[in-house]
Formats: structure tokens, C-alpha cells, sequence
């Protein structure tokens, strides 16, 4: 079984659209709120410069709020994948919307957005598994935009796998 496990992690790769995804937000790392606790910032809602990419929080009209998945919807839409859940920006709505679609399952996978639910929601992007956890990338996470290892077992989680960006 161990073994099995192990070569499922090794065989877990991005697909070309998860890999894009990826890249974009990788780009993205360090962007910060500014001040420190707004939700707002250059880039999270306020327009980029003059020929460039709209806000964050212009995908899903959600200004001045919790901005993960106002990142997650940017990302998805920039990277070529378009938007998910009608542009949500609730977590608690994408969940349900993917559980109503069957795309909730207990396996990470690089591309699967993964939900986190519990006192607080958030919302981020699978980028690497391994035996120990998973890495992820998100918005808003301490009030920007960073890469994050959590170990298995230590919150309560959704992987959601999106056609086309996740391999079944």
C-alpha cells in the first residue's frame, strides 16, 4: 500500500493548463495588502498600471473583503482556465458548488484548488504533494499573496479538481 501511495505522489504532475495557473500566481508571490489588514492594496483592488491585468478583487466584484478567492478566480481566469462558481468570492459557496458537481475529493493534486473550512475559510491552489503534506499558493494568506506547506491531518480541507486542470 505504501508503495502504491508513493507512486501515486510521484505520478501526481501538473497538467499544461494546472502548470500555467501555477506560473501566474508563482508571479504573484509577495504581493501584500497595503496597509497591512485592509484587504485592499495595488493589484488585490486597486487597478495594476496603465496596459496591464485587472485587480484581484475586479474578477469578482468583491472589494475591500477577504480577497483569497478573488486570487483564486484572477488566477484561474488569467491562467486560461476562466472563472468557477459563478465568480464567488465566498468559500463556502465554491464548496457547495463543487460538491453539487462532484468535483469534491479527498486527494491533493498539483492544480486542485483546496478549500479550508472551519473557523475561518479560505482558499488556495495545490502546487506540490508529498508524503508529509501538500504546498499550496493563495491570496490573502497573512495578508499576502504566499506559498504555504501544511502537513496531512492538521485542518479540515476540500480538494477540488476543475476539468481540465486537474488529471483524473
Amino acid at each position: 500500500v505504501a508503495g502504491k501511495r508513493v507512486a501515486a505522489l510521484q505520478a501526481a504532475q501538473p497538467t499544461k493548463l494546472a502548470d500555467r495557473i501555477l506560473q501566474l500566481e508563482r508571479s504573484q508571490l509577495g504581493t501584500r495588502e497595503q496597509p497591512d489588514g485592509c484587504n485592499c492594496g495595488p493589484k488585490i483592488s486597486h487597478p495594476w498600471p496603465k496596459n496591464s491585468l485587472p485587480s484581484y478583487e475586479s474578477v469578482t466584484g468583491a472589494y475591500y473583503a477577504p480577497w483569497c478567492a478573488s486570487f483564486e478566480q484572477w488566477s484561474f481566469l488569467y491562467g486560461g482556465y476562466g472563472t468557477f462558481a459563478n465568480r464567488s468570492a465566498s468559500v463556502p459557496y465554491i464548496i457547495e458548488w463543487a460538491r453539487e458537481r462532484g468535483y469534491l475529493h479527498a486527494q491533493a493534486k498539483p492544480g486542485a484548488l483546496v478549500a479550508y473550512f472551519g473557523n475561518a475559510s479560505h482558499i488556495g491552489v495545490v502546487e506540490s504533494v508529498d508524503r508529509g503534506g501538500f504546498v499550496d499558493l493563495s491570496g490573502n494568506y497573512n495578508n499576502s499573496v504566499a506559498r504555504s506547506f501544511h502537513p496531512w491531518g492538521r485542518s479540515l480541507q476540500y480538494f477540488i479538481w476543475l476539468p481540465r486542470v486537474v488529471a483524473n
